[in-house]
Order: C-alpha cells, then structure tokens, then sequence
C-alpha cells in the first residue's frame, strides 16, 4: 500500500480520527484514543464532539462541557453537540440541564429523531410518562422505522396506568 500523501492524512485526521477515538475509548484503549484526539485539528468540529464524547466516558465531565461549548461555539447551527452535551448532563447527573440541551438540540434540528427519543429517555426514567411518550410518539413521526427508539417507547406505553 502506498504512503497516505499529506491530504490524505489531514482528511482521515477530521474524518476517520473522531470515530475512531470514541471507539478506542469505549473498548479501554485509551493511550490509543488520546493519541488519535491530539492528532485532530483544533478547530474540527466532530473533533470537539470526540472530545468531549470521551470525557464523557471518563466521567470528566468539566472537559467534556467544554469540549461541547467549543463545538456549538465553532458552529452553532448544528444540533449534534447540544445532544451530546445533553448526554454529558444526563449522566453527570443534571437532569434539568440535559432537558434543556435536548430541547435546543430538537429546535435546531427540528427533522431529528434522536434528541426527542434522549428527551423521551431522561423523562421516562424520571417516572414522566406521558411526556415522555409525548417525545417518542413526535420523535417517531421523524423515524418510525427505529427500532430502539420504539422498544423504548413500549416500554414507556406499559408502564402507562
């Protein structure tokens, strides 16, 4: 196999290196995981989310904050860090928080399912049940072929009383 030219390696750096080091970091390898994170530019937006989706992991929950307000800061636009930062929130232990990235999550990206099916999930396990079946049933009207997000849903629906 040929040397990777320099372009090459810039774009497998903002590309592949994100997902590659939350997958390092979620098996344990995570000498592997921080090198592929120091090799990410600084200014790459996924990269940000790595970051910050592997402090979560860590439970380093103040980096990982700061990661995801480096990500909305770079581009504001794009819901995938305020669900992120939602999921930092959630598993930090800030529901009030987590629900209110999910909604800024869900208003910037008013075609996605996933920030209303995270929504749906904290609520549920708040014992909110009709609101969170309120968010499954608007997140499944944007996927209704999502398995997980309608197993989540039934379950939701028979603890209904």
């Amino acid at each position: 196999m040929a040397a990777l030219s320099q372009r090459d390696r810039e774009e497998l750096s903002v590309a592949l290196y994100p997902l590659l080091a939350e997958a390092y970091a979620q098996v344990g390898r995570d000498t592997d995981a921080n090198e592929l994170l120091a090799a990410i530019p600084t200014d790459v937006y996924d990269g940000y989310r790595a970051r910050g989706r592997v402090a979560t992991l860590r439970r380093d929950y103040t980096n990982g904050a700061g990661a995801f307000g480096n990500a909305v800061r770079e581009s504001p636009s794009i819901p995938r860090a305020y669900l992120d930062w939602g999921d930092l929130l959630a598993a930090k232990g800030d529901p009030a928080a987590a629900l209110a990235k999910y909604a800024e999550a869900s208003r910037r990206g008013p075609n996605w399912a996933d920030p209303l099916k995270a929504w749906g999930d904290l609520l549920a396990k708040q014992g909110k049940t009709k609101a969170a079946l309120e968010k499954y049933d608007a997140a499944l009207k944007r996927a209704p072929n999502w398995t997980q997000l309608k197993d989540a849903h039934d379950a939701a629906a028979s603890q209904k009383s």
